[in-house]
């Protein structure tokens, strides 16, 4: 998930991964860092325990001079999603 520049970079990924791994890309070209992270926040409820999410962002940022302002919504967004999935821990 990311910005213009994460463009591809699902089919470059799907090289270095198993086969039978699903990939999925969503693309939001001249989204900021704030776009992007909101545009996660729904998108990761979705994901389950094992499910890894890439955040790839901020070149629009650093063009306009805010990559502070790009950081500390990234910054935020890991703080508080840390366990997002923590519910669909299996119990043995």
């Amino acid at each position: 998930m990311g910005d213009s520049h994460a463009r591809k970079s699902a089919t470059e990924l799907k090289h270095c991964l198993d086969p039978t791994s699903a990939i999925s890309s969503f693309v939001k070209p001249g989204a900021g860092m704030k776009d992007v992270i909101v545009s996660v926040r729904e998108d990761i409820k979705k994901l389950k325990q094992c499910d890894v999410a890439v955040i790839w962002g901020g070149s629009n940022d650093i063009g306009k001079n805010t990559s502070r302002e790009a950081l500390k919504h990234l910054c935020s967004f890991v703080k508080n999603s840390e366990k997002v999935n923590s519910y669909n821990k299996t119990v043995n």
